[in-house]
């Protein structure tokens, strides 16, 4: 892809302190919280895939979310980005949340190109069939 993510950009240490306060250990509300609170903080965090993969299956799906939210154009790119490395993860579920997270974003040609790639070549048949609805579902 073209566009980079802004490495530089880190959370707010008020919402990272306010986040490991209500949960000390990350869990699927912390993830939502964050997201609420930050959504290219979000998208950054998954790039990094600095969470259990379970976490990052949910993160995934999550990153979806961004293309219906109130964020700059290149907000959504870099969940776009995110999700692009998260579909090459070595585990298949961590790839399907990858595939519905991108299956929201399909009116972009880059995640519809890489949607159709995965259908053709995923080796994980569940990974291949949720890129395929993902896609019939444009």
């Amino acid at each position: 892809m073209s566009i980079t993510l802004h490495y530089d950009h880190v959370f707010d240490p008020e919402i990272v302190a306010d986040a490991y306060n209500k949960w000390p250990v990350p869990c699927e509300d912390m993830l939502r919280w964050v997201l609420d609170q930050d959504p290219h903080g979000f998208a950054v965090w998954m790039y990094y895939e600095r969470l259990p993969d379970t976490l990052l299956t949910f993160g995934a799906e999550m990153l979806g979310e961004i293309s219906a939210l109130p964020v700059t154009h290149a907000v959504q790119m870099e969940a776009i980005e995110a999700l692009t490395k998260l579909a090459q993860h070595p585990k298949a579920y961590v790839r399907e949340g990858a595939v519905y997270g991108l299956g929201c974003f399909t009116m972009d040609k880059e995640a519809a190109d890489l949607l159709r790639n995965l259908v053709e070549h995923d080796p994980d048949p569940s990974v291949k069939l949720a890129a395929a609805e993902a896609l019939d579902n444009r």
